[in-house]
């Protein structure tokens, strides 16, 4: 007799949580036919069918709900037992999706801990504005990630990671009021990043606050090169306080004392709920201990 093994359960786990084969070969890093292979062993063990087609993905019938708590059980307790194992031996790929503002300050010092703590992981790294890259780890591509004022998903978790400091910031050379409402802006060109991004909505809502818009609002996908429009005077925008030391400390670019101010914006590592592999676990915990350590976020 054929004993099913963990691989066999780690790829049955993994597709009827993703809903397809192809997303659970991603997710295990094998091709498909290795996937189908193992369900088709872990199969030939029961009697009963454990999936179903539903026309071009599957469904998983009562008697695989019961293979799969098992499963999940099983492998949540091969998860804890790696977890407790030593640190250093975490091993392979983890996706990270990073928001741009973020990984300006911390990305560097981000990887060069994960490479001392855990010297085999291999990190994949997606940097990017948070409205980007939500996306990508609702449809499995990433693994985990640090985003700004990220969505509710029934179907990841959010943990909070602190609230960001965010401002108005023009060049060094404008000539502004000492205290700028908007009224004051409203004449100015301004750089915002995409429509449905978070530093789009802060700047729709701060004018609206007045019952005004801004007559010439020009869209910058990246935060860097909002940062370096900003900084070359072409433009104002609203920017993370904490990015723009760099450019403040060379007198390019100075922080506006607005009215209202510019709200901080709360940022979250999002995850799966069921199944935060031990790789995304301690990214997480290294992440957690540098932003704390560099006093990037408030906790009010």
């Amino acid at each position: 007799m054929i004993r099913m093994t963990l691989a066999q359960l780690e790829a049955f786990y993994w597709t009827v949580t993703l809903g397809s084969v192809e997303a659970a070969s991603q997710r295990l890093h094998l091709s498909q036919p290795s996937v189908s292979q193992r369900l088709k062993l872990l199969q030939s063990q029961f009697d009963m069918p454990l999936t179903e087609r539903q026309g071009r993905g599957l469904r998983i019938t009562p008697y695989g709900q019961e293979v799969l708590f098992r499963s999940e059980r099983i492998l949540r307790e091969i998860e804890e037992m790696e977890s407790a194992s030593e640190p250093a031996q975490l091993r392979g790929p983890v996706r990270i999706g990073i928001a741009e503002g973020l990984a300006l300050v911390c990305l560097p010092l981000l990887m060069q801990q994960l490479r001392d703590r855990h010297p085999l992981l291999k990190l994949e790294i997606a940097v990017g504005i948070s409205s980007d890259l939500e996306p990508r780890l609702q449809s499995h591509a990433l693994d985990i990630a640090f985003l700004v004022n990220p969505s509710e998903h029934p179907d990841f978790t959010l943990s909070p990671m602190g609230l960001q400091e965010t401002s108005w910031v023009a060049g060094a050379n404008w000539s502004l009021p000492d205290l700028v409402r908007p009224r004051d802006l409203v004449d100015v060109p301004i750089v915002t990043n995409d429509p449905g991004s978070i530093n789009f909505r802060q700047v729709k809502s701060w004018f609206a606050s007045a019952g005004l818009a801004p007559q010439r609002e020009d869209i910058c996908s990246s935060v860097s090169m909002l940062a370096h429009v900003v900084t070359s005077g072409a433009a104002v925008g609203v920017l993370p306080v904490r990015m723009t030391e760099p450019y403040r400390l060379r007198d390019e670019l100075r922080i506006l004392r607005t009215s209202p101010a510019i709200p901080a914006t709360p940022i979250h590592a999002k995850f799966r709920s069921q199944g935060i592999d031990p790789a995304a676990r301690a990214v997480l915990a290294v992440m957690r201990q540098l932003l704390e350590g560099l006093g990037y976020t408030r906790n009010d």
